[in-house]
């Protein structure tokens, strides 16, 4: 390898197999945006989950029987906790698998999580008691066939997707270190056996199903939500979390995951002590790409009837904001499928230009807009760097400029425990609370508006139907205006109806919707009653009571809506 000024150049063996080929490519910008957009023309789109993926899992590990899952089914909904998706641990299943004794009753434990919403998946394990690994290359088709063929009896009995655990260390378990094509199986396992299933799906009209897997090589993102394997509670261990998705997300893992709060209790702390469960756990659940809980036997699973009484009301509070911001986060998805952009980004990913990122580790952009700095210490304070531009505080509504360090309350046990700051001119689509993402009709749409003086601005909204490829994308633009006199905001036609809240310091004189005036509300209660109108206070914006906005009710229509609001 050589350098001199403005060349680059290297030089590499093909490791005694002549005659292979080897295609190069060079990635250039200049910015970290266009440097993904072609990275994945060359590797892959990131694969689309369907939408409960980005619900909220619980997983536990590792002696979960059909009434244990039914049990959980029931005391999340009992407890008012939103939840998609539950995972069986291995003991599930029996040599080449088929349903273990603890199972008997499979039937009537998918027909009780299919009426509460829940979908399920399967976490298969490399070990022997499942499957002979010892003789499975899956780069042999027939090897392949045979394998997904026993997948499709427990498809059919309802589960949903797969887990894949210890592909990252195949060769320990399989004993497999070459294909037999002559590639090391270490780098590409976890990804070929990923596709295998992903494809096997497909095959039954099932898109849209990633494995959630340890092993996520290049490419693997068509395939594959990776997380980092079991690692120990404890704040101190927050790091390795977020290093994982900051990575992760710049190789196009945009989809990723971790253990929320850690797997296993390592002995230096109590497996579910109050720092831990608050920061890594409670404060990440709105902003986290896949959020998913898992843990290693009873005593260190984070199942939430297990926290104290006020840490279970936190945790419903951050889990029903994150349902909420479903079709902000959604639209994100839609768009690294589309672009490879993470959804939770590196700070330095939007500004490049700003030097005083380079070195910020652990903030990130939740899509676009939304700016978050995760709590690392054990401190009711925190310093966050605010880039270029005008932010919002999400929690107070007060306004800072970038290109300063602010310090930032961060309660315990208060809602605004994690920093959050929303970027001017910014319109955040939401939807009403659910328990599960498919309950009902995302009707009406919120939108969290935030008017930039001086300033037209918009945001566009993904969304698809299907995740089929290719995906056929949706698209709903919200633009906003403001002057001295009047803020304006637009939106493209759509089949919904709409509450708006318009962060703005004071009553407006009048409202206009597609120019008819609109009645004025003097009461939160008779606005939430209404199906027209509109009332200016607190209590309806979801991050604090005492955040007063304009609240405004559109009534739904086909056609495009267009609200005027007199200062």
């Amino acid at each position: 390898m050589g350098t001199t000024h403005g060349e680059y150049s290297f030089h590499a063996t093909s490791g005694n197999k002549e005659g292979w080929d080897m295609d190069y490519y060079f990635l250039y910008g200049p910015d970290f945006e266009k440097i993904l957009e072609r990275y994945i023309n060359i590797v892959g789109n990131p694969i689309l989950p369907e939408k409960w993926f980005f619900g909220h899992i619980q997983n536990h590990c590792c002696s979960w029987m059909a009434n244990d899952v039914m049990e959980v089914a029931q005391k999340y909904r009992e407890g008012d906790w939103p939840c998609d998706v539950l995972i069986m641990d291995y003991q599930a299943l029996k040599k080449d698998f088929e349903w273990d004794a603890g199972y008997e009753n499979n039937r009537q434990m998918f027909e009780y999580i299919d009426k509460n919403g829940f979908k399920t998946g399967y976490s298969c394990a490399l070990f022997d008691d499942l499957f002979d690994w010892k003789n499975f290359d899956p780069t042999e088709s027939t090897e392949l066939k045979n394998y997904w063929n026993l997948h499709i009896p427990r498809v059919k009995d309802g589960i949903d997707f797969w887990r894949q655990d210890n592909s990252e260390r195949s060769a320990n378990y399989t004993g497999l270190q070459y294909f037999a094509n002559g590639y090391k199986s270490h780098e590409l396992f976890g990804s070929l056996w990923a596709k295998s299933i992903v494809e096997g799906m497909e095959s039954l009209g099932l898109y849209g199903r990633p494995l959630i897997s340890r092993g996520g090589p290049i490419g693997g993102h068509r395939y594959i939500i990776p997380w980092p394997g079991d690692t120990p509670h404890g704040l101190k261990y927050f790091d390795i979390d977020l290093n994982f998705i900051r990575n992760g997300g710049m190789a196009g893992y945009s989809s990723i995951s971790v253990d929320l709060g850690g797997f296993i209790d390592r002995g230096d702390g109590k497996p579910l002590e109050e720092q831990n469960i608050i920061r890594r756990i409670l404060n990440m659940i709105p902003v986290i790409p896949i959020s998913k809980f898992q843990g290693d036997g009873d005593d260190s699973a984070p199942l939430p009837w297990r926290f104290t009484p006020r840490q279970q009301d936190l945790f419903r509070y951050f889990l029903n904001l994150r349902y909420r911001l479903l079709p902000y986060r959604y639209s994100s998805a839609i768009e690294a499928h589309l672009t490879g952009r993470p959804i939770l980004a590196p700070l330095v990913f939007d500004y490049q230009n700003d030097s005083n990122c380079y070195n910020i580790d652990f903030q990130f952009m939740l899509g676009r807009n939304i700016l978050v700095a995760p709590v690392m210490e054990k401190t009711d304070q925190w310093d966050v760097y605010l880039p270029e531009g005008k932010w919002i505080h999400y929690w107070t509504d007060e306004e800072y400029f970038g290109g300063q360090t602010v310090t930032i309350n961060t309660p315990l046990y208060g809602k605004d425990g994690l920093p959050m700051f929303i970027k001017a001119g910014t319109i955040i689509p939401m939807m009403p609370e659910m328990s599960y993402i498919y309950e009902k009709a995302p009707d009406p749409i919120t939108l969290d508006v935030y008017p930039e003086p001086g300033q037209i601005t918009n945001y566009v909204m993904y969304d698809c139907e299907s995740v089929k490829p290719p995906i056929r994308v949706k698209k709903t633009t919200f633009e906003c205006f403001e002057d001295e006199e009047k803020i304006e905001i637009s939106i493209s036609p759509s089949k919904v109806a709409y509450e708006l809240w318009v962060h703005y310091p004071n009553n407006p004189t009048s409202i206009l919707v597609e120019d008819v005036l609109v009645n004025e509300l003097k009461e939160k209660g008779e606005f939430m009653k209404t199906e027209s109108g509109w009332y200016y206070g607190a209590g309806c914006f979801y991050g604090s009571n005492s955040i007063k906005t304009i609240n405004i009710k559109v009534a739904r229509q086909t056609t495009p809506h267009f609200i005027r609001i007199m200062k």
